[in-house]
């Protein structure tokens, strides 16, 4: 009879309660993986919920610059809550394919809509041979069904 107390206690205390999103100002989730009180950006509705589906959804497959001889592509691009970005990348020159490494820091403007603001980039470290490490691009993105659409600015 104890052994059943103490099991039914047992799975009664690890059977917590999850607990709800907790909704943060300007209508977007507070979960894991989102934009934070951290967050470095405008203080509107439409930077918040663009900010935050920026942080949650990496860009793939972009070429940051079309200059030169070697080409650049970022596989994938990840933007973090406390404004800092990182880059898989593939660095492709005289025929060879190197894998290497970017990243920086990313602010914004205020958004146009939820759906399309402009994000500056800027390059603070790369592994990428010949790639300099001070590099800005200033991007207008905008969110489809497809993934992001960006345009240099």
């Amino acid at each position: 009879m104890r052994t059943f107390v103490l099991m039914s206690l047992l799975v009664l205390i690890g059977c917590a309660k999850e607990k709800p999103p907790v909704k943060s100002g300007g209508g977007v989730l507070a979960q894991d993986g989102g934009i934070t009180t951290e967050t470095e950006l405008p203080d509107d509705k439409d930077s918040r919920k663009f900010a935050d589906h920026l942080v949650r959804n990496p860009m793939n497959e972009f070429s940051p610059s079309d200059g030169g001889g070697a080409s650049i592509r970022w596989k994938s691009v990840s933007f973090g809550a406390k404004n800092r970005w990182t880059a898989e990348a593939v660095l492709t020159a005289a025929g060879e394919t190197i894998e290497c490494e970017e990243g920086g820091r990313w602010t914004m403007d205020k958004a146009e809509s939820s759906e399309k603001a402009t994000v500056n980039l800027e390059t603070k470290r790369t592994t990428c041979p010949g790639r300099s490490d001070s590099v800005s691009y200033r991007l207008v993105m905008s969110r489809s069904d497809n993934g992001w659409q960006i345009v240099f600015r």
